[in-house]
């Protein structure tokens, strides 16, 4: 726990370095570190969404290729969101039968509310 309080204390520094610098894609590009970090090892999806959707917006804005290579680890966590709900069992069906209209009507859901 105190490693992890650590790197995110150290993320947050660079990214305030790379916000006085002018380095938004940095900026952005930290934010999707922290995001993986946050899931991979506390599970915090909500934050990780959060942290995804400010790294793309910020991406977008600039006109940075990196928001497309992005935009796949973001979906990645919504459905594994998904998956650890209720909701689930219905995204796993959808998954298996490859259901791609309910599929997307989840993640698109998913992020509306997050």
């Amino acid at each position: 726990q105190g490693k992890v309080d650590e790197a995110i204390a150290l993320y947050e520094q660079s990214m305030e370095i790379e916000e006085k610098i002018g380095n938004v894609q940095g900026k952005a590009i930290t934010l999707g570190m922290m995001a993986q970090m946050l899931v991979q090892v506390r599970g915090d999806f909500d934050t990780a969404i959060r942290y995804f959707k400010e790294a793309i917006a910020i991406l977008e804005k600039i006109g940075s290729p990196v928001a497309e290579q992005m935009k796949p680890d973001l979906i990645q966590v919504v459905a594994q969101k998904i998956l650890a709900s209720p909701q689930g069992p219905q995204l796993q069906q959808a998954l298996e039968s490859e259901d791609q209209a309910t599929i997307s009507q989840f993640i698109q859901a998913a992020l509306a509310e997050s």
